[in-house]
């Protein structure tokens, strides 16, 4: 189950991927068309909007290649990020008996589907 929400994270971090990159193509094909734009221009204002132009998509093309940087998960990171919970659910009793009352209140609360109820009449032996 770990693997395949894994799997289907890696699926979406690489669509995620490509989107951007197809992005920064679509920029780069603008910042060039906006050049070329620039030499056939005559007025100096009109280049000057160019330019600023120009700087605008530099600058979007950066914080698109910062995003592809952060978008991929490294495929290793899996038996990193299934070892702390697999950890975790292996040392429930360990955890709820050594454990502080948030700790044990936590744990109830994953083993548990309704919360624990005593009363005179219905009261709860053991766990």
């Amino acid at each position: 189950m770990l693997r395949d929400a894994w799997d289907m994270r890696l699926a979406i971090s690489d669509g995620e991927k490509y989107e951007l990159q197809s992005q920064i193509k679509k920029v780069d094909r603008e910042i060039e068309s906006l050049l070329d734009r620039i030499v056939d221009a005559t007025n100096a204002s009109v280049v000057r909007a160019y330019e600023a132009r120009i700087k605008k998509l530099e600058r979007q093309k950066i914080v698109l290649a910062e995003w592809v940087e952060t978008a991929v998960q490294h495929k290793g990171w899996l038996k990193d990020c299934i070892a702390i919970p697999l950890n975790f659910l292996s040392n429930l009793w360990n955890i709820y008996k050594n454990g502080d009352f948030v700790m044990r209140q936590m744990v109830l609360r994953l083993v548990f589907v309704e919360p624990l109820i005593c009363g005179q009449n219905r009261a709860y032996r053991t766990t």
